[in-house]
């Protein structure tokens, strides 16, 4: 459920739901703000929020309060309300505090004077350590800095001056917590660094005295002489390393132009500062010269450097060189014309991959505005300088001894053959465009996530997500297509978003109010609590899957004993696809049929039990199969064999909203499916690959046309491609997971990892020694592999290949160990013996071997790039648990090195101890909502 923090106060009364369940403290839900401290009169009232900063969780542990959510509100406020210019949250908690409460602070070392902030409305906001750093949006050019730690508040308050000497008007702000190593130069008090972009009080970003600016707050100190430590509060001789330069950045600059400045320059800056990299990033909208062979740089990086003694100085330089910069160069653009180019960076961010590379993700390109801000790309970065790296040179890893302890682009591009362009696959996060224009960008791990504020294409605003997929050396080759995340009420118009990767949280700041929102573990969504008043211990759900909106309605499959329910997880309204909120008034059969089905009746679900569901027993896999004329073929599968929900016919269902294209003829039926001459049985994963439908049991893998899933009174026989006395050739082993991407087969048994032979066709072959099944090594193995998570595959748009990796999790109860691997896969149609190959996930110098090492039993995992999460079942005296892994848990070399270690602290589990099993963990793609079952019900992030 969301957490709805709209700061709407009701004086006397407040109403509010908490929801409360887990092990950890104050993981709440609320659908109105509980504001405390407030008992006077009933005034009501509302005001929007400008701007938001976010004080992370521990990256060592998670812990419910260490994060803060600040806020600074669009609008002047008065009386007791003025406390709130500036609030604050917790996790887990839906009360919006006040920040200023006192009328009085201490302002540049004078006590007692008038708070600079309370009452005023905030421009821009942003936090050096826990300490908020505030423009006021009715004097752009006044800093604030609050020391909310001591008591009363310290205030340190300036003037910012342009290039011109005359007061600037602050446009952009961001902060460096780390921004420099400056050996010569003891820093006392937080080594912080403010980077401003500033413009001439009238006029616009772009005219004359418009620049970056760089404050360090910090004293320098003389190593060998012995002072005293600074106090706790801020001063003025704080800044004694000062305003260290004002660096111009306007429509005439040298290092956003080359040959002749730039014709144009928009009202425009956006700033992006990399903690991992101690850099700045500034992003312009700018346009070429006028003469064919002009060029135009829309990226800029700045940072601080230290000089010869305990000097420091601030420097900023283009992230490309003119002779690297081509046409279209994503970055950059050089016009062949005298008609000018326009080239944008509309936001920028930068990632470091579980594989240890730096990318640079801007959300712009070459082009006119409508067209560059639904696109986002992701270009290699140098990681000393921060300027592009060579696209397509390889990766170096240093190491110490034979310990791998960094990788990184080292090769510098030379001319614009060296990178990528706005076509270039690797480059195009999201696998294309947006649905509609970025207003904000988050970077977490592998993944990135855009909002978006309007609904453009049929598809409603909200969060959407794209995850790398990556090759041989680490490098990034493809990226997912977009789909939703964030939860179902993340579907408004958005201008801001933060991701808590500790806690698996978001925090929105929307267009519409209420104006600030949360999400939060629960179970007490919509769809969860639909999924709780079907749940019965009888029949308890044991699998779920879903296929996201085509042509048909976006469609959640559950499974469980004798029971399947099918929900709509989507709707159409005025043209609009949006995600479910709704689930009342669904269809309810006993009896296996559709038969008492009202024509032209609306449901949203369908739960049917009984008939041949009855023969089923446990179901435990399914498929959604697009048929001819944009039908839908429904297939579950477990215990008892394979069922359809099809017509006396044998047709799936129709496309329709709310299943009005589903008949009263429609029955889950059994299919008479032979193997060996028995009854197909005991199926543990059914999946589909162009026409095929390919049937795993815990002893064989089976293969037959979807066009054969007819009902007929003959017997089906499938196609035998493998048994388990022929992979492996060990007694009493079992098969347990299967991932099929065109030619290619990958086994999962509990002796290890397989995989179709070189030159091997898995939709082709005739027989199980036509498929020459090959072990896949992996080093170090507990033995068995439990399951596959698949990222990806994306198909090749110039050949019949296709790009995936695939997370192998093994794992064994016995010795209490569960080992992740990553596996990349890449092929041109044909597989060869470097179709499949290892992470460079290394221990020891070019020694490829696991992932991560977790310790203890893992039975499932899911992953969206962002988020790890693994479960496993009670066993023992152990209980049942899923867990969120961090990205700081598994940023390459760092996971090796704490998973080895085997002590883990930055996780969170999201699921309650009463649960005996965790059976699926999934990301739905019509909801946007993560999904965890348990055999008590259905636990979301929402």
């Amino acid at each position: 459920m969301m957490i709805y923090m709209n700061t709407k106060i009701q004086q006397n009364r407040w109403v509010y739901v908490i929801f409360c369940f887990c092990n950890y403290a104050s993981m709440m839900a609320s659908v109105v703000m509980h504001k405390g401290a407030r008992t006077d009169n009933d005034t009501n009232f509302q005001f929007s929020v400008a701007a938001q900063a976010y004080h992370p969780s521990s990256s060592t542990g998670y812990s419910a309060g260490v994060a803060s959510w600040f806020l600074g509100m669009a609008q002047p406020l008065e009386g007791d309300d003025a406390a709130y210019s500036l609030a604050f949250a917790k996790p887990g908690s839906p009360e919006l505090s006040p920040l200023l409460t006192d009328t009085t602070v201490i302002v540049n070392n004078v006590p007692d004077q008038l708070h600079p902030v309370r009452g005023r409305p905030i421009a821009l906001l942003s936090l050096l350590g826990i300490n908020p750093l505030v423009v006021p949006a009715d004097n752009l050019s006044e800093l604030i800095l609050l020391n909310i730690a001591a008591d009363p508040h310290r205030v340190l308050r300036i003037t910012l001056l342009d290039m011109l000497e005359q007061p600037a008007a602050i446009v952009d702000m961001v902060t460096l917590q780390n921004p420099a190593r400056l050996p010569d130069v003891v820093i006392v008090n937080p080594n912080m660094t403010a980077v401003l972009a500033v413009r001439p009080q009238t006029g616009a970003f772009g005219d004359q005295g418009s620049g970056i600016s760089f404050i360090m707050t910090a004293i320098a100190k003389d190593p060998s002489k012995d002072e005293p430590k600074n106090d706790d509060g801020f001063k003025l001789e704080d800044l004694a390393l000062g305003i260290l330069r004002t660096l111009p950045l306007d429509n005439q600059s040298h290092l956003i132009a080359f040959n002749n400045p730039v014709s144009a320059m928009k009202n425009f800056v956006t700033l992006h500062a990399s903690e991992l990299l101690h850099k700045v990033f500034v992003g312009v909208n700018v346009a070429t010269g006028t003469n064919s062979g002009d060029g135009a740089i829309t990226v800029l990086v700045g940072h601080i450097n230290r000089v010869p003694g305990t000097q420091v100085a601030a420097m900023m330089q283009s992230v490309i060189t003119s002779s690297a910069t081509g046409a279209d160069t994503i970055v950059a653009a050089r016009s062949d014309s005298a008609k000018p180019v326009t080239v944008a960076a509309h936001c920028l961010r930068t990632m470091r991959t579980s594989t240890g590379l730096d990318y640079l993700v801007v959300n712009g390109g070459v082009g006119h505005d409508d067209h560059t801000k639904i696109h986002v790309h992701a270009l290699p970065l140098l990681r000393e300088s921060g300027l592009l790296a060579h696209a397509y040179a390889s990766p170096v890893t240093v190491y110490q001894g034979v310990a791998p302890i960094g990788r990184s682009f080292v090769t510098p591009p030379t001319t614009s053959e060296d990178l990528y362009t706005s076509n270039s696959v690797p480059a195009l996060v999201g696998n294309g465009p947006l649905h509609a224009p970025a207003t904000d960008m988050v970077v977490a791990g592998d993944a990135v996530f855009v909002a978006t504020d309007k609904a453009l294409a049929g598809t409603a605003p909200g969060v959407w997500h794209s995850q790398a997929i990556f090759g041989p050396e680490g490098t990034i080759i493809a990226w997912t297509p977009w789909r939703r995340t964030g939860g179902a009420s993340s579907a408004v118009p958005l201008k801001k978003i933060i991701f808590d990767t500790h806690a698996g949280t978001w925090w929105f700041l929307t267009e519409e109010a209420p104006h600030a929102r949360m999400t939060s573990w629960n179970a007490v969504s919509p769809l969860s609590s639909l999924v709780k008043n079907m749940t019965r211990p009888e029949d308890a759900f044991y699998h779920m899957n879903d296929v996201a909106r085509d042509k048909n309605p976006g469609l959640l499959v559950m499974a469980g004993r004798n029971t399947v329910l099918v929900v709509q997880t989507d709707s159409v309204q005025a043209g609009v696809v949006w995600p479910r909120t709704d689930f009342s008034n669904g269809y309810l059969s006993v009896d296996g049929t559709l038969s008492t089905l009202v024509p032209g009746q609306c449901y949203p679900w369908l739960l049917v039990s009984g008939g041949d569901l009855a023969r089923m027993k446990s179901m435990v896999t399914s498929a959604i199969i697009p048929q001819v004329n944009d039908r839908t073929l429904l297939v579950v599968a477990g215990a008892g064999g394979i069922a359809m929900l099809t017509t006396s016919e044998g047709l799936g269902l129709k496309p329709g909203e709310d299943f009005s294209g589903a008949t009263s003829d429609m029955a889950w039926r059994m299919l008479p499916i032979m193997v060996h001459g028995q009854p197909l049985k005991d199926v543990r994963k059914i999946t589909i690959d162009k026409g095929l439908l390919y049937i795993l049991t815990s002893t064989e893998l089976l293969r037959m046309p979807v066009n054969s899933l007819i009902l007929q009174p003959e017997c089906i026989v499938p196609v035998i491609l493998a048994s388990i006395k022929h992979v492996g050739g060990a007694k009493n082993s079992t098969f347990s997971d299967l991932f099929i991407t065109g030619p290619l087969a990958c086994l999962a048994t509990s002796i290890g990892c397989f995989r179709t032979g070189d030159g091997v066709d898995v939709a082709a072959i005739s027989s199980k020694e036509q498929a020459q099944w090959m072990r896949i090594n992996l080093p170090h193995s507990p033995g068995p592999v439990v399951s596959f998570t698949p990222v990806g595959p994306i198909a090749h748009a110039h050949d019949k290949g296709y790009d995936a990796n695939l997370y192998v999790l093994s794992a064994a109860a016995t010795s209490f160990q569960a080992r992740i691997y990553r596996l990349t896969i890449s092929h041109a149609g044909t597989i060869t013996d470097t179709t499949v190959s290892l992470f460079p996930d290394e221990i020891v110098h070019n020694q490829r071997s696991f992932f991560l090492s977790l310790g203890d039993y893992r039975s499932t995992m899911a992953t969206d790039g962002a988020l790890l999460c693994l479960a496993r079942n009670r066993y023992g005296t152990k209980h049942a648990y899923a867990e969120l892994l961090s990205p700081d848990w598994w940023a390459w070399p760092l996971g090796l090195i704490q998973g080895m270690n085997i002590v883990r602290g930055a996780y969170r589990r999201v699921v309650p101890e009463q649960a005996a099993q965790v059976r699926t963990m999934m990301h739905d793609n019509g909801l946007g909502s993560w999904l965890m079952l348990t055999d008590i019900g259905l636990t979301s992030n929402d």
